[in-house]
């Protein structure tokens, strides 16, 4: 009785049916071991009738020859590496490793497996508990990382939105003031006082600007000028103050000298106010937007270094409209 599998023919009725007696019968079993391997290796009694066959084997080895002795240690070796290759492909801990399932292993390589310690169902566990809570502390981590950035960001924007009252009432003190009396005045000589008076308005302005400009510059400076050359910049920065002062000293106003009037018309009198005012509020605002970025990362040496920087730049502009 012949059944087919793939291309090959397997006697499956002397394993099924027929009654081991004399040697011919050892010897078929013998010549047919790995058709029986391959036949019913899948099959519901597929063990049953290999042991079955191997115990009636073994107490009769005198009936097989050598010849079919060692067909069947190939084939047993042959089922035993595909049972082996089955189990190591669903083992999670070998894949893990970064290996990858073996059909046939060298000798050198099963000796290495088998000094492998085996890890046992509490070891697994214990495992995955670490691996829970390195993941558990990884999380916490971050949640406090974030959280300190949040409290950062908060007391950053609390910084931003505090009142320095003493430089403002400081600045109000130096600002300049624009004269308004000219209002005041009656009959014909309004007109040349709104005149003369729009005239010192356009200086005064052109002095805020001038002002303002050298704030920004200052400013600017002192936020990218790195943390290494700020004893040498105020060094520096003293010696130029010393310079500018004794300079201004040398150029003391006259108290009797009068202010010389210059004519302008007053279309474009009105046009350089306009302008004058545009470049107040454009420096204005980059002011203010450095002065609260060395705000938010206060510095002593910077500064000590923006307090001496002012100082001399007052003096040149002083010095320079003498």
């Amino acid at each position: 009785m012949l059944a087919k599998k793939g291309e090959r023919e397997i006697d499956s009725f002397l394993f099924e049916k027929a009654t081991l007696k004399g040697k011919f019968d050892f010897s078929a079993f013998g010549k047919i071991t790995n058709d029986l391997l391959n036949c019913y290796s899948d099959r519901k009694h597929g063990d049953a009738v290999l042991s079955s066959f191997l115990k009636t084997l073994y107490e009769n080895g005198t009936h097989v020859s050598n010849e079919n002795f060692n067909k069947l240690e190939e084939a047993l070796s042959e089922r035993v590496n595909t049972i082996l290759a089955d189990v190591r492909a669903q083992d999670k801990l070998r894949h893990l490793k970064g290996r990858k399932p073996v059909f046939e292993l060298a000798e050198d390589e099963e000796d290495e497996d088998d000094m492998e310690p085996t890890m046992t169902e509490e070891e697994m566990l214990k495992q995955e508990q670490e691996r829970m809570e390195r993941e558990r502390l990884e999380e916490e981590r971050m949640a406090a990382r974030e959280e300190e950035r949040r409290l950062n960001e908060e007391r950053l924007r609390m910084r931003t939105r505090q009142v320095d009252t003493g430089r403002i009432e400081k600045l109000l003190q130096e600002g300049a003031v624009i004269n308004a009396e000219w209002v005041k005045s009656k009959g014909g000589k309004q007109k040349q006082g709104q005149s003369q008076v729009s005239v010192e308005n356009m200086r005064d302005m052109e002095l805020q600007v001038a002002s303002l400009t050298k704030e920004k510059e200052r400013l600017q400076l002192v936020i990218e000028l790195d943390e290494n050359e700020l004893a040498t910049r105020i060094a520096e920065a003293k010696a130029e103050c010393d310079a500018a002062v004794t300079q201004l000293s040398m150029h003391a106003p006259n108290a009797s000298a009068e202010v010389s009037q210059v004519s302008m018309p007053h279309k474009q009198l009105t046009a350089r106010i306009a302008e004058l005012k545009q470049k107040i509020s454009k420096l204005t605002m980059e002011r203010n937007r450095l002065s609260l970025k060395l705000k938010a990362e206060p510095h002593p040496i910077r500064e000590e270094l923006l307090d001496v920087l002012k100082l001399r730049d007052e003096s040149l502009l002083k010095s320079a409209s003498h």
